[in-house]
């Protein structure tokens, strides 16, 4: 998170946050300053069935 958090004071571009991400942290990854998150093994490898709903438990 300390990371994400210098990237987005000293870098002026989006910040992509990608690897390990769950639906236990994503919120602090996105507080923490990411714009964006890529999260695909925690969609894919779910037990959640339908992609779609396992995207949508991301929706903040």
């Amino acid at each position: 998170l300390s990371l994400i958090k210098w990237a987005k004071k000293n870098i002026k571009k989006p910040i992509v946050a990608i690897g390990g991400i769950n639906q236990k942290n994503y919120e602090k990854i996105l507080n923490a300053g990411a714009n964006y998150i890529a999260c695909s093994a925690s969609i894919w490898k779910s037990n959640i069935k339908d992609p779609l709903t396992a995207v949508n438990m991301f929706k903040k």
